[in-house]
């Protein structure tokens, strides 16, 4: 009996050495910090949709209205249908927009026959594995009686509703993942064409022929540019004869087009690119005023290239240094502002009997050509070519391309027009309402990463919300960037530690300031630039120069906090583009003077209950939040708020009822702690949980008052850190890691509000009240 009660004191003697232990180790890195887990729910949870997220080949897709049959008059355009993927049949919802790699279609125009490549058979897309027998007359030889490609990669990410597949979002590519890299060995004038090799190439003297062969191992690339933006128009059988393009291919499709409106055809800092569309070193010269030569100057007889100029009080470092030849980085001369610069390429020019001679400057309002020697980045469709005629071809596979990068850092000057931005990476959190007694983990975080060619100027995010009733945009500031660096010149990163960004949009703007010519605003794109039939604005054969509208790809859903549980559905129904529409179809089989055709919400839908029910629907912006004023508002009240650091912890505890009633639609409360400095728990209020009393008390009693059943409650340790001792400190102050709260505040999302002081759990410590 003394041994055990020896024991007893030993233990606690020890206990204590490793707590002092802990606070004299504060500061150092390899201290475990406080554990922060959530409140786990005594009820169990409801039987929920599922969410899925598959990728595969298409196996076989139709058109079939008869998915959403309470959408009678429905425009055919909008009509969804079926899709097999894995094995698996996914319903895809009328009203779908797909994104394909730089474009946007409904699920019917896959199957338009103005849009399928020649060949397909009627009434299927030509991407499926079912789909590949082809008209007569239309094979190659390579692959007789076959499309050139067996099958197309689809991603869908759904939830299952009632023991369907249903898509709420649809991404649909040749590989998600096709990319290839490598050096311009030759560019084929003629065809547009560039031959892509391992082998670094020297293009300083300019290539020696217009049209020379691309053979085994090199790759061919060409541009998916239907309009010219980018080089010659490419188009499908008979183009060539009825004069609506410069290149015929047997197999063009135009559902994989570049983006013409937003370059995805470009250089490292955004800087828009073009294949030339004739030969510029033969005798007649460089004929392309629109991808003119002297775009890509030269390091040559100590002619250095350029370096950015001192600007806003900023010294960029010099480019690095370089052999002779085509400069690696450069920054463009400015435009005139006195005259509007002279058009055509440099050099003299006899016409007409009169002579004129143009500066051979660069010019910023034009595009700059790809030239042998670059290294490029390129993704798009592997196609076939059954035109060859040239014998000495020796593959007749090219790389259809939407996307080219060339590794070319090319600037403007600095604080003028035009300057040219890119978006490289997005990605959305959803920040998802709870579903009672699942516990779940949410985040509105948001990245833009992209890039500008003036360093000098500010860049703004904006999300665009659509009106869903006319197409009219309102961009919504998230941030503004410097993207002057170090370490990358140009580099427009976006990455906000806190923020609330929601609600998350199908497309993010990125504009240059450089636009507005403004230093300390915000600047919003003129709309008379987004008009198409107006010139203002334009640069770079009809670009809009200075801003850049993409579609986001990767949304961040809510997730499980508890492995086991129910795996949560995505949360769809907080897109406003998906759960109340998109506005007008502005597709490419879209006439410009048909009235408009409304994109409506998805249907079937890929939400159901107990998931909350769309709540951004009721205001004029299908992406803008509004809660209608006839929705009654609530009073909150807080049941309790505690605050436990007797093992210096800093564990809160809050649990607060709404006067509505816990399934009220739209009904979230959140929670706010501050300490007496005015520091915060979390830069915006945190969400909480919604419980129900179990069937049978627990030890310590329900969780909620019994007349307010469901409540909601919030519970995790490490509250509040406090900034001006946190890893640091005496060792001999506990209270050295969380500072007292003083104030609790609950808000409700229907516009209730309440505070309290929370009751404080206090211990002794080394003789220092851990609460104070």
């Amino acid at each position: 009996m003394k041994l055990k009660h020896l024991i007893i004191p030993l233990s606690l003697a020890s206990a204590l050495v490793d707590l002092t232990s802990a606070f004299a180790a504060q500061g150092n890195q390899n201290v475990i910090k406080p554990a922060i887990f959530p409140v786990s729910p005594t009820t169990p949870p409801p039987v929920v949709p599922t969410q899925f997220d598959v990728t595969g080949y298409i196996q076989n897709a139709v058109v079939d209205p008869s998915v959403c049959p309470n959408l009678a008059n429905l425009d055919p355009r909008l009509w969804g249908g079926t899709v097999t993927v894995n094995g698996v049949d996914i319903v895809i919802p009328c009203n779908t927009i797909l994104q394909m790699p730089a474009t946007s279609l409904t699920w019917a125009e896959l199957f338009d026959s103005s849009l399928v490549p020649e060949g397909t058979p009627p009434g299927t897309s030509g991407l499926a594995l079912a789909d590949k027998v082809m008209l007569p007359g239309s094979a190659v030889p390579e692959q007789p009686g076959s499309l050139p490609l067996p099958a197309y990669e689809i991603h869908i990410v759904g939830n299952i509703i009632k023991d369907k597949y249903i898509a709420g979002l649809v991404f649909i590519s040749q590989q998600s993942l096709n990319v290839g890299q490598g050096y311009i060995k030759s560019i084929d004038y003629a065809s547009g064409e560039l031959c892509v090799s391992s082998v670094p190439a020297y293009g300083f003297t300019g290539q020696t022929e217009a049209s020379p062969v691309c053979q085994e191992p090199d790759a061919r690339v060409r541009i998916n540019d239907a309009v010219g933006r980018f080089g010659l128009k490419h188009g499908g059988p008979g183009c060539v004869s009825d004069g609506s393009c410069d290149v015929e291919e047997s197999h063009f499709d135009p559902r994989f087009t570049a983006d013409t409106d937003n370059p995805t055809i470009h250089a490292s800092t955004g800087y828009p690119m073009c294949i030339p569309r004739a030969y510029p070193f033969g005798i007649a010269g460089d004929t392309d005023a629109l991808c003119p030569q002297q775009n890509r100057p030269k390091q040559v007889s100590g002619q250095k290239c350029t370096n950015l100029p001192a600007t806003n009080g900023i010294t960029f470092p010099a480019f690095p240094a370089q052999s002779d030849g085509y400069c690696h980085s450069f920054v463009m001369d400015a435009l005139p502002t006195t005259s509007a610069p002279l058009s055509g390429p440099c050099g003299t020019i006899t016409a007409n009997g009169s002579t004129t001679t143009i500066a051979c400057t660069t010019r910023p309002d034009r595009q700059a050509p790809f030239e042998v020697g670059d290294y490029i980045d390129y993704s798009g469709t592997l196609t076939i070519d059954a035109n060859r005629t040239n014998p000495t071809q020796t593959t007749a596979y090219f790389i259809s391309a939407h996307t080219i990068n060339a590794h070319v850092g090319i600037y403007t000057m600095p604080g003028t027009k035009p300057a040219y931005v890119m978006i490289e990476g997005l990605l959305a959190g959803t920040n998802a309402l709870p579903i009672q007694n699942i516990p779940q983990e949410v985040t509105s975080r948001v990245h833009v990463e992209g890039f500008t060619t003036d360093p000098s100027s500010m860049v703004d995010i904006f999300a665009m919300d659509v009106d869903k009733q006319n197409d009219a945009i309102t961009e919504r500031l998230l941030g503004s960037v410097n993207p002057s660096g170090p370490p990358v010149i140009g580099r427009a990163r976006f990455l906000p530690a806190a923020g609330s960004f929601s609600p998350p949009t199908r497309n993010f703007r990125i504009v240059s300031r450089a636009v507005c010519k403004s230093k300390t605003q915000p600047c919003y794109i003129p709309q008379t630039y987004l008009d198409p039939n107006n010139p203002a604005g334009k640069y770079a054969n009809g670009l809009v120069a200075g801003q850049y509208n993409a579609p986001n790809f990767e949304y961040i859903f809510t997730e499980n906090l508890f492995l086991g549980d129910p795996v949560l559905p995505n949360n769809f129904q907080d897109l406003a583009f998906l759960a109340c529409g998109s506005g007008p179809l502005t597709t490419a089989t879209v006439a410009g003077n048909e009235p408009p055709v409304l994109v409506g919400a998805l249907d079937p839908a890929p939400w159901a209950a107990p998931m909350p029910a769309p709540n951004q629907c009721a205001g004029k912006l299908a992406n803008q939040l509004t809660i209608p004023a006839t929705q009654t508002p609530d009073e909150v009240a807080i049941f309790n708020a505690n605050w436990d650091n007797r093992k210096n912890q800093g564990k809160l505890t809050v649990t607060a009822t709404s006067s509505l009633p816990g399934a009220t639609q739209n009904l979230q409360l959140y929670v706010q702690a501050t300490d007496m400095f005015g520091g915060t728990m979390s830069a915006d209020p945190q969400p909480m949980q919604l419980i129900t009393n179990p069937a049978v008390a627990p030890v310590g009693g329900l969780p909620c008052p019994a007349t307010n059943n469901p409540c909601w409650q919030y519970s995790v340790s490490g509250t509040i850190v406090n900034p001006a001792h946190a890893g640091g400190g005496s060792p001999n102050l506990p209270t050295n890691i969380y500072s007292v709260p003083t104030t609790v505040t609950v808000y409700s999302s229907r516009g209730g509000k309440s505070d309290i002081a929370p009751a404080l759990q206090c211990a002794i410590v080394n003789g220092q009240n851990t609460c104070f």
